[in-house]
């Protein structure tokens, strides 16, 4: 269904942190997290999903990644691309807010919620060298990260945090590392219009 676009309502859902401390990074390791957002009986009035806020750090000028919008199945699991088409973004060197503009696409936010994925890609321009030296060592040693690092938030309540590895999507689960009922999630935010 074709409609008219508005744009004179908006709702920002998952505002990004002011302190930015935690990241998510690779070191060369392929693979991808995602965040699920839940659809609300609120949404309705603003359906369109205008932009997607992302909040990175980098140390390279300008690190590439991918941006996936994945479906939910009825079980609230990562299923297919809503998008056939990949959303490549840059996250400029420093602590950074990526915006991507979603409005050309007339996105509206499913009724099983959605899945906002950030994937990295190991790629020549994406690679950092730097050295560091271990606790309780003098000797500096080499280490290499693929930028950009994605900014994350320490969350209460069961975790909505995805990841993907060699083929398959798993629920990511930090019980232990974070203390119960405690998760990390991206630090990503939506902007809703009518």
């Amino acid at each position: 269904m074709v409609k008219p676009r508005k744009s004179s309502r908006k709702i920002v859902v998952d505002k990004l942190p002011k302190d930015a401390s935690q990241t998510f990074a690779s070191n060369g390791y392929s693979w991808i997290n995602a965040n699920h957002f839940d659809y609300k009986p609120v949404y309705a009035r603003t359906p369109f999903v205008k932009q997607i806020r992302i909040l990175t750090r980098s140390y390279i000028r300008s690190a590439k990644f991918n941006v996936r919008l994945i479906t939910a199945n009825d079980l609230g699991e990562p299923e297919e691309e809503l998008l056939n088409k990949n959303i490549i973004a840059k996250a400029r060197r420093g602590l950074r807010t990526v915006t991507i503009d979603l409005s050309p696409h007339n996105f509206q936010f499913p009724q099983n919620g959605f899945f906002v994925a950030l994937e990295w890609l190991i790629i020549e321009e994406n690679r950092h060298e730097y050295t560091f030296t271990q606790m309780g060592e003098k000797k500096k040693k080499k280490g290499i990260s693929y930028e950009p690092k994605f900014i994350v938030t320490t969350k209460q309540g069961a975790s909505n945090s995805w990841g993907y590895h060699g083929g398959n999507w798993y629920k990511r689960d930090f019980t232990g590392m974070l203390g119960r009922n405690s998760y990390h999630d991206l630090a990503i935010e939506l902007t809703l219009t009518d």
